[in-house]
């Protein structure tokens, strides 16, 4: 399993083959893992693919951060110590947020970015960060309630929760306080890179109506709408997901 340290943490990260191609990094949300994007992107034919965790998450030692700049600071460490360079950032939810930071930022190495069930602001609601104080499996019950499409099959929605469960819950508390904390609504019209926007017709957590507004503000801007998708919209929705950023990438 490939890791490698970054800022002094051990980081792990997948990667399908490289053939040389256009190059994806993938940042997923809060309380996330590298688990929360399909495989198949991975092997996807418009791109190379690579899927990291974020510090403290899934497979990657350490704490988490308790900011999106400082969790924009560690993605541009890493790409510093692989040596990336014309790259497409794809985030999820906070992971979006991490990335419009970047995009705000005007990173030479940073040439498109795909936001994925994200918003320019992402208030929590207080009833969430209270539970996360006092009761770790009630509050995941309740994130996982809020997280998907009416079509989402019964598997996908328990490994989302199981994964929850595993993240320490200082880890989830310290990204959902990140998220609230967030807002580039007056700001987000300084992204001047080409960018997808990706939202789930049935995401109750940032319904498409933040996707507008991106879309309205982003001057290079596109906005695709998945159909019956929810806030986990490539988890329910692998094949629409890739399609999209295939498009994008084409």
């Amino acid at each position: 399993m490939p890791h490698l340290q970054v800022e002094d943490q051990r980081v792990y990260y997948a990667a399908g083959p490289r053939k040389g191609r256009e190059l994806l990094l993938a940042i997923h949300g809060a309380g996330g893992d590298h688990r929360h994007w399909p495989e198949d992107m991975r092997t996807m034919a418009a791109a190379d693919c690579i899927v990291v965790d974020l510090p403290g998450h899934g497979k990657s030692a350490g704490r988490g951060r308790q900011s999106i700049d400082a969790y924009a600071d560690f993605i541009e460490s890493l790409v510093a110590v692989m040596q990336l360079d014309a790259l497409t950032l794809v985030g999820h939810s906070m992971g979006g947020a991490i990335i419009q930071t970047l995009g705000l930022r005007h990173s030479p190495w940073l040439r498109g970015l795909v936001l994925v069930g994200t918003g320019a602001k992402l208030r929590v609601a207080e009833e969430i960060l209270h539970l996360l104080d006092t009761d770790h499996p009630t509050a995941v019950e309740l994130i996982c309630s809020h997280a998907f499409g009416p079509t989402v099959s019964g598997s996908t929605r328990e490994r989302y929760r199981k994964g929850l469960l595993q993240t320490p819950v200082e880890v989830i508390r310290d990204d959902f306080l990140a998220c609230n904390a967030f807002d580039v609504m007056e700001k987000v019209n300084g992204i001047r890179i080409p960018t997808l926007i990706i939202s789930g017709a049935a995401d109750e957590l940032t319904p498409p109506k933040y996707g507008n507004y991106l879309q309205d503000h982003i001057r290079q801007a596109s906005h695709t709408i998945i159909p019956e998708a929810g806030h986990m919209l490539a988890l329910e929705k692998p094949a629409e997901f890739i399609e999209a950023v295939t498009a994008f990438m084409a």
